[in-house]
């Protein structure tokens, strides 16, 4: 299947997006109990046992099925 190529604008507003969910959907995982969740700030403690050790990945790195 062949993709379609985006222009320049198509391609800004591409980047502008993923940048936006980088910003605002965070999926962390606590490193301490194991507690998950989704978050939108990059520097987060866990509500469960209070650690500051938390892994933080942007949630557009997984799939969605």
């Amino acid at each position: 299947m062949d993709l379609p190529i985006l222009n320049e604008h198509e391609q800004a507003l591409w980047h502008q997006t993923l940048d936006q969910l980088n910003r605002h959907n965070l999926y962390c995982a606590c490193r301490q109990c194991g507690y998950e969740w989704v978050d939108s700030q990059m520097n987060v403690v866990c509500s469960q046992c209070g650690s500051s050790q938390v892994q933080i990945i942007p949630c557009w790195q997984f799939p969605d099925d």
